[in-house]
This record gives C-alpha cells, structure tokens and sequence, in this order.
C-alpha cells in the first residue's frame, strides 16, 4: 500500500494519469462561491469539494493531495466532501482512489488545482470535474433506405466535437434518397452519409464484462459472422470490413465491444425527417491486447433487426488505447 500511495503521489508532482490537468483553463475544476463561515476558528477554513464525472456525481473514494499532505476522502451520496484547512494558499491534486473502472483497476481519474487562497473564518465551494478522455469516433456513416424517392433531411446531435463530415454538414444534412441506398445533394451522388467527431464514451460503455476476445486469425471470420448476426447487408458489412480488418490485424488478440441503438443515441442522436420505420445503429468499440494478454469476458448477445419500410441503418467504431481495457469480472 505504501508503494501505490507512493505512486499516486509521484504521479501528481510529476507524471499524468488519465484525464489531464488543466487548472488554469477552467474547464477541470470551478471555484463556485467563499462566504464567511461563523463556526470556525480564527485560525481556521473550509474546502468544501464536490466530485463529478462526465457530469454526473462521483461519490467513490478520492485521495486529495496538498504537497506531501494525504487525505483519503469519502464523498458523501452527493458527492460531497468538507475538508478543514488552515488559512492561506492551497494547491490540490484530486486522484481517484480505486481506480475508474474497479477497485483493482490500473487507470485514474486526476485533476490538478492552481493555487487557491482562503481567508480566515470562510468555506469556499469548489466543483472537480472528472472526466474521461475523448476518444475519435472513426468513420460513423449512415445510409438512407426509403421505400421510393425521398426528400430526407439528418441533424445530428454530437456529445462532443465534430470534426469532419462529407457532405458538408451545413447545420444537418439534406438530401434525395433513394431505395437503392444513393443519396443525391448539391448536383453530387453519395453511397453514405459519412462524419468523425471526438467523445468521452462513459466507463461503463467502454470497459464491459460482455464483448468478445479475438484472435488474429479467427478475425475476419468474426467480423463477417457477427455484421450479418447484428444486421448489416453485404455491401455494408464490405464497408465497415474493409475499413476496420487492416488496422485491426496487426494484433495477436482484440477486445471487441458493440454499441446499439440507445447506446449510440446518447453520445450521437440522430433527428431524421421524414421518421424512418427502422433504425440500426452500431459502434465498434475495440482495443489491442498488449502483449497477446486474456480477459475474461461473457460473449454479448445482440439485439435482433428487422428491416421494414424506410430503413436507416449507421456503423462506426472507435480504438482503444492498447492495456486500457479492464472488464468487470
């Protein structure tokens, strides 16, 4: 244990740990308000801190770090933690105490402070924000199956940034589809609606006691077996084959994980007029095994998909840093 309090304290001086220290932008922690706090002794102050991740509350154990000085705090339900202080300027390091994932996870949250001066006789509020790094979502297309000829118009909603799309997204997309699947906008014909953007996909959606260990020579098979299980055709499944197997084979194992619908929805929502009668929507989520490394991991079961009347249907993925997986067991 001396070791790893040793290690964590280390990794406040000098080395990062997941997320980044930003203080001095802001965007890592807010003071929200000092008051004058009659309780307290002259020679005394008050932090009070509240914990959140991705904007959620964080009520998991937190180590707090003042130069040499350790607290080991516990959040209440509402993330909530008083720390008593004495007067004077104060420099934080925030790390997660177990980890982001589980209690015996190698990955930390970690958010440094500038320095924050306190009065005598005050409280000052302060809210650390936790936050997963973002990740690219490579190569989401969507494809457009109406029962004849439409006007179609797709707004996407990203919880993130967009960084690229093709067409050009001029606040949405407006196009006539097709029933083949082409899509004509701007004197221009298109076979799929294509964009990146960067997220934070939420712990829970990347690490998951459900996925699938694969080897490398078991991989293409798997991808074919498991694209016509979920629902794509043949020429999408060549698509998202053709671009995800080459940069996947270059290891010996992969994790894979699939996100559907809700999932999907949630970090990129979709506002398609007309309303389509189907909808499929699937991430790949996936990561390198360092080193040809096992998992335990309980096979994923997908949904079922019925294509019925106007039919959109979505793939994307997203890379994994290689040794960031750690399913639940």
């Amino acid at each position: 244990m001396k070791t790893i309090a040793l290690f964590l304290l280390m990794s406040c001086l000098v080395l990062p740990v997941f997320g980044e220290d930003r203080g001095k932008s802001g965007l890592s922690y807010r003071v929200t308000g000092t008051s004058k706090d009659a309780s307290l002794q002259k020679n005394e102050a008050k932090f009070i801190f509240t914990f959140l991740f991705n904007d959620s509350v964080w009520s998991q154990r937190v180590r707090i770090y003042e130069g040499k000085t350790e607290v080991k705090a516990e959040p209440d339900k509402h993330g909530i933690f008083s720390l008593e202080t004495t007067p004077g300027k104060h420099k934080f390091c925030f790390i997660s105490a177990d980890g982001c994932l589980s209690a015996d996870s190698a990955i930390y949250l970690k958010v440094v402070t500038d320095s924050i001066a306190i009065a005598a006789q005050h409280k000052t509020e302060i809210t650390i924000y936790f936050t997963s790094p973002t990740v690219t979502v490579d190569k989401p297309v969507i494809y457009l199956y109406p029962e004849k000829k439409t006007d179609v118009r797709v707004q996407l909603a990203l919880q993130g940034q967009l960084t690229f799309a093709y067409p050009a997204y001029e606040n949405g997309w407006s196009v006539s589809a097709e029933p083949n699947g082409m899509l004509h906008t701007n004197g221009k014909t298109y076979n799929y609606l294509f964009w990146e953007g960067q997220l934070s996909f939420a712990p829970q959606d990347k690490f998951s006691g459900e996925g699938f260990v694969v080897e490398k020579e078991n991989l293409l098979a798997f991808l074919e077996t498991s694209l016509e299980k979920i629902g794509l055709q043949s020429k999408e499944a060549q698509d998202f084959i053709t671009y995800w197997y080459p940069r996947m084979q270059g290891s010996e194992k992969n994790y894979v994980r699939f996100l559907f619908n809700t999932d999907c929805e949630k970090y990129a929502a979709l506002d398609i007029t007309p309303k389509p009668d189907r909808v499929l929507r699937v991430y790949m989520l996936w990561s390198p095994l360092k080193g040809g490394e096992s998992i335990g991991v309980q096979a994923q079961e997908f949904p079922a998909f019925e294509r019925k009347g106007f039919t959109v249907v979505e793939w994307g993925g997203t890379e994994l840093a290689p040794g960031s997986v750690r399913p639940e067991q």
